[in-house]
């Protein structure tokens, strides 16, 4: 459910208008020239935040956002995620990640494109009680196939691919494939940990 817009309550509106303009003078100071556009009339009407080249800045690290909410009341949730929708940098605008090969051991660049060899981060195992072991992976280039096999450049093993699906809290969500960026989840991988590299077997890749 999206969260609901209130008046701001009588006393407090002077200390509002300070809190609004003291973030966004201080960042006019550190980067007047890429004012991109000021957006009004969201949340019912309320002011809404200067976008101010908020998807470069946050790329360049320049920009830190704070936000204040409770995800427990439902508070500020949905402007966080419109915040991330809207500002936050693609994937595909990442630097390339750097590796090294699995079998030289000489340093490998993969770029976040669909056309370059696989390359997955296991980063997370869950233990499931229905489904049993969960590894949850970042791909950070090329893209992973359900029904499909993966070479393990940690562990030097071949490991299937069944079902493939996106987390989104308790809920699994099958999906055909996942590309550079995407997160996804696979279960009850024999030989696969948490720190683990899943790579195309013809170009093996270590991340580090």
């Amino acid at each position: 459910t999206r969260g609901q817009s209130r008046d701001v309550r009588q006393g407090l509106q002077s200390n509002l208008g300070a809190g609004r303009s003291n973030p966004v003078a201080g960042y006019l100071l550190a980067d007047h020239s890429h004012i991109v556009s000021e957006r009004t009339g969201l949340r019912g009407g309320q002011q809404a935040l200067l976008l101010l080249d908020l998807p470069g800045n946050l790329a360049g690290r320049r920009l830190f956002p704070v936000l204040c909410g409770s995800a427990t009341r439902n508070v500020g949730v949905q402007p966080l995620l419109d915040l991330l929708i809207e500002c936050s940098p693609s994937p595909m605008d990442r630097p390339p990640v750097e590796g090294s090969d699995a079998k030289s051991g000489q340093r490998v660049v993969r770029a976040p494109r669909l056309e370059e060899p696989l390359t997955a981060l296991v980063f997370k195992t869950i233990s499931d009680p229905y489904a049993g072991k969960i590894s949850v992976f970042r791909v950070y280039a090329g893209q992973l196939n359900a029904d499909s096999f993966v070479y393990n450049a940690t562990k030097q093993v071949k490991e299937r691919i069944g079902q493939i699906s996106l987390l989104r809290g308790r809920q699994q969500t099958p999906v055909a494939k996942v590309g550079a960026g995407d997160i996804g989840s696979v279960v009850k991988l024999k030989e696969t940990g948490t720190g683990d590299t899943l790579c195309d077997e013809k170009s093996p890749v270590l991340l580090e």
